[in-house]
């Protein structure tokens, strides 16, 4: 059975009149709802991308103040630790502070909570709210145990002003 001439037309009628006219009439209704969604889409990931563009720069700004608030004598014991091929250096006590036995001194007794568990940069930072006599003991003990060259030149710098 061939097809009617009828329906041929009817097809390319459909095809080439009805489907474009049918489109374009439902575009013109649907247009503004499309439009409003695509915006509500588009406002959210802006918003998203704002807060975690935020989020980055504030990060690389504290990063940044902290890392410039560094002191010179910090980021050398940072570079040394990191790098393990710093020379020893030997840590002479300050003239009447050698510790002598029997008079050994524990962290638990000094005026820095936790002063063993402390980085070096922690104990610097709080350096400079001690008395002298706190910092002559921290001094010891320091000289006594990990001798470390940032806290120790920190509280040199602090017993002589």
């Amino acid at each position: 059975m061939a097809a009617e001439p009828n329906d041929a037309i009817r097809t390319v009628l459909d095809i080439a009149v009805f489907a474009p006219l049918g489109l374009l009439l439902t575009l013109q209704e649907e247009l503004p709802k499309l439009a409003v969604v695509g915006r509500q889409r588009a406002s959210q990931q802006i918003a998203v991308a704002r807060f975690v563009g935020k989020f980055a720069v504030d990060r690389l700004l504290k990063t940044a103040e902290q890392r410039l608030a560094r002191t010179p004598a910090q980021v050398i014991q940072s570079v040394e630790t990191t790098a393990g091929s710093a020379p020893a250096q030997v840590v002479q006590p300050l003239p009447g502070t050698a510790a002598k036995p029997g008079n050994e001194l524990s962290a638990s007794g000094l005026a820095v909570a936790g002063y063993d568990s402390l980085a070096a940069s922690q104990i610097v930072a709080m350096l400079g709210s001690l008395t002298a006599t706190e910092l002559v003991e921290i001094r010891e003990f320091e000289t006594t145990h990990r001798a470390r060259r940032t806290v120790l030149g920190k509280l040199d710098q602090l017993l002589q002003a």
